[in-house]
């Protein structure tokens, strides 16, 4: 059996069916390589075959991570091969990494988030633009990928929300908070206008040169104004996403809600938050409780 060919309407369905990232495509890409020049037959092998192979790069030091992303290429793949009429059935379905323990999101308390927000310099337009964008991202939760493409037509302030292509180019509307929007609105009255250049377009956040922000102008800007902040560890734009969903389940949003307010094509991937949120709650009991620490009577 010729691999390659097989490999190439592979990686055209990833793209042009499944929508996926260019960075996607390729993980799934080098994946799937290295099953093929296994002796597992795609073709006709089960699910045993499978686990056996993920087992073994998990011996050989393979991250849980990188072995949940493996499986998640490999479902495509079989799956791929179903519509193909290739195979009757995808050999993954039932299978689930039982030494994959996904690593918990780090996210900011609301105290950082709050000192945060309030260092970039109110009296600049550099500064009134960094605060709307860093309320925008915790107010939305807003991936920087999705955050730098937006465009004024976008933004819908006067009925509260925003709409942006998310993954897949997928687009999706997600509601502002009156902070934010008062931040944006802010902005583009007196700040944006400043920026703007010869060949500005519709790109709702500029640099100084009227170009559009990059996303590692944002990355640089969310860590210089924690640094200001004096905040207690390395904070990253993809933080806020974090603590944005984070903080609405501790306050009791509903799951499905925030899985569309993020984008998530699964509950599942939304329901690392409930974990982190009880994470949270233990370390404040053990924290604060007078009785955390005593022997139990």
């Amino acid at each position: 059996m010729n691999e390659q060919p097989l490999l190439d309407r592979f990686i055209h369905y990833l793209i042009v069916i499944r929508l996926l990232s260019p960075n996607t495509v390729d993980a799934y890409a080098r994946d799937l390589k290295d099953l093929l020049v296994t002796d597992i037959d795609p073709l006709t092998c089960d699910g045993d075959a499978i686990l056996s192979h993920l087992e073994a790069l998990h011996t050989s030091g393979v991250n849980p991570r990188s072995l949940a992303r493996k499986l998640s290429a490999f479902r495509a793949f079989f799956g791929f091969l179903l519509n193909e009429h290739l195979r009757r059935t995808n050999p993954t379905d039932e299978l689930r990494i039982r030494f994959a323990h996904p690593r918990l999101p780090k996210q900011i308390s609301t105290h950082w988030i709050d000192t945060l927000l309030t260092t970039p310099d109110p009296s600049t337009h550099l500064g009134i633009r960094d605060r709307a964008i860093l309320e925008t991202l915790y107010a939305t939760g807003l991936r920087v990928s999705e955050l730098v493409t937006l465009r004024l037509f976008d933004l819908h302030l006067e009925r509260g929300f925003l709409q942006c292509i998310g993954k897949g180019n997928k687009q999706r509307l997600v509601p502002l908070g009156k902070r934010a929007i008062r931040c944006v609105q802010q902005y583009l009255t007196s700040a944006r206008p400043q920026l703007v250049g010869p060949r500005t377009r519709d790109a709702v956040f500029l640099n100084r040169f009227g170009n559009p922000l990059s996303r590692i102008a944002i990355w640089r800007l969310v860590r210089k104004h924690a640094i200001a902040a004096g905040a207690p560890q390395s904070i990253h734009p993809h933080m806020l996403r974090h603590s944005f969903a984070t903080h609405l389940v501790a306050n009791g949003a509903d799951l499905r809600a925030v899985q569309e307010m993020l984008g998530h094509a699964s509950i599942s991937t939304t329901e690392i938050y409930t974990h982190v949120a009880r994470e949270r709650m233990k370390h404040i009991i053990a924290a604060h409780h007078p009785r955390a620490h005593t022997e139990s009577e």
